[in-house]
């Protein structure tokens, strides 16, 4: 909790979020916040908090973004790790086939052949031979 948060005391959605109704619809309390003390939330629009404080509703510690915003501060504090490697469920790569790619293009292997071989793109092969992709993997076969 940071210095003069607001700590909403009832319902928490399972993040943290407090939970309430307005006019009959449920929200979270932090967004009733917003409308209570601001106005209306345009539509699309998040509450962000500054503090990083899920429960707290101080309308100073509120901010209005977009949703690429919000994922984009959430990423940034920690609070929605990104999958790396074999652990992300839209690879289509292994640990092994990246240190097979990664060996068979130090020793000589044209990428664009590698790429086909591994249904990747040439761009791809590249980003993985020069770490920019799957860099903390070894970068030699076994």
């Amino acid at each position: 909790m940071k210095k003069d948060c607001w700590i909403f005391l009832g319902p928490h959605t399972m993040q943290g979020y407090g939970k309430t109704t307005l006019k009959g619809k449920p929200i979270t309390a932090h967004r009733e916040s917003w409308i209570l003390h601001f106005g209306l939330i345009p539509k699309g629009v998040c509450v962000l908090h500054k503090c990083d404080f899920p429960p707290c509703i101080n309308p100073e510690h509120l901010y209005l973004g977009t949703q690429s915003e919000n994922n984009k501060d959430a990423y940034s504090r920690n609070r929605r790790p990104r999958p790396v490697g074999e652990l992300n469920g839209r690879s289509k790569l292994s640990a092994r086939d990246v240190r097979k790619i990664r060996g068979l293009c130090s020793r000589g292997e044209h990428q664009v052949k590698v790429a086909n071989k591994f249904g990747m793109s040439p761009q791809m092969i590249s980003n993985i031979v020069t770490n920019k992709a799957w860099r903390n993997y070894e970068t030699t076969t076994k």
